[in-house]
């Protein structure tokens, strides 16, 4: 009876879960290969830039040297993290630091109407939770550091830059609370109730930068130990993803080149996957975190991959969407898309 009751609870959970992801927004075929056909030359190019890095210009002079000098698109690590010192030179720190004080000094004024970050309808964007952090925690939000991660991340751009910076404190004060979202974000400060979700290995960070300097941040479903999962809140999970890019942006080689994502869900089962937590890692990855996701890799992808992926797709917007790569068939098969 005991076997009979849980392989019921079972099919239920599989098919509650499934009756979600086919309920939630989806991007469908037609709708890609419009976006496609709508693409500009220069978002093309911009898009191939980053997902193949400095390997760009060699395969734009027919592959000459293409594979020369460490990794691929994905970002096979390299055995250095030496980068050219070029973006250093060519950044524009004091006048970005200028413009984009003056852009929240404007925001605070006259608040701006934007979309979502749920992504259904418009709403203000709201600044008291910045003139909070700003009260609690100066030495953090008010320093050059911390602003210049979010030009950075939006290539200079202060209007975007201070929407992402708003969306970013208006964030961590909901997943951190009132208290540790003003701390630090180390093991020891607003993380030290979260090490052993930040030690299941779900979000982790590569060891070494990839062949153009972008830092390689790996998300492996198959590390939710599914009994464990099921008490787990989803919080503290997305506690542990903003860890894992915070550590990320400590190499300021990866600020300036950004980051690649690796999706590795081959061992995965279909209870390991949350939509809303998906959600939740997604939105923060392109709309709040001061990182820049040039690639997004999935490899891997298990048999049920087609159902999730239209929601999937959906979540990562337009610009995600053409930084994105699915690369199935064997180990060794992924192994050479990505060098290549």
């Amino acid at each position: 009876n005991k076997h009979v009751t849980r392989g019921f609870d079972v099919r239920r959970i599989f098919a509650t879960m499934a009756a979600s992801y086919l309920a939630a927004p989806r991007f469908t075929e037609e709708e890609e290969e419009q976006e496609q056909a709508e693409m500009t030359e220069e978002e093309r190019d911009e898009a191939l830039r980053d997902l193949y890095g400095d390997l760009y210009d060699g395969l734009n002079r027919g592959g000459e040297n293409a594979n020369d000098g460490g990794g691929g698109p994905g970002g096979a690590p390299s055995t250095t993290t030496t980068t050219t010192t070029t973006d250093a030179l060519d950044e524009p720190v004091e006048r970005g630091l200028a413009e984009l004080d003056a852009e929240l000094a404007r925001l605070a004024r006259e608040p701006l109407v934007v979309k979502s970050l749920e992504g259904f309808g418009q709403t203000y964007l709201q600044t008291s939770c910045i003139e909070r952090a700003r009260s609690a925690c100066p030495d953090i939000v008010d320093s050059d550091k911390h602003k210049l991660r979010f030009l950075r991340a939006e290539n200079f751009n202060a209007s975007l830059a201070a929407v992402r910076l708003i969306n970013y404190w208006n964030e961590r004060i909901q997943i951190f609370g009132d208290e540790k979202a003003f701390q630090r974000l180390t093991l020891t400060e607003a993380l030290r109730d979260d090490t052993s979700e930040i030690s299941l290995g779900f979000c982790s960070l590569a060891p070494e930068l990839d062949g153009s300097g972008r830092a390689i941040v790996v998300v492996d479903q198959s590390k939710l130990e599914k009994q464990k999962w099921c008490n787990l809140k989803r919080s503290t999970m997305l506690r542990a993803v903003w860890y894992v890019f915070h550590a990320a942006l400590e190499n300021v080689a990866a600020q300036r080149r950004g980051v690649v994502l690796m999706i590795i869900p081959r061992n995965a089962q279909f209870d390991q996957f949350d939509r809303k937590l998906e959600s939740q890692m997604t939105r923060s990855t392109r709309d709040v975190l001061p990182i820049r996701v040039v690639g997004v890799h999935v490899c891997h992808p298990p048999g049920f991959y087609g159902m999730i992926a239209p929601n999937a797709k959906y979540l990562l917007g337009r610009k995600m969407r053409a930084r994105l790569r699915v690369h199935s068939g064997s180990f060794r098969t992924c192994l050479k898309e990505l060098a290549e």
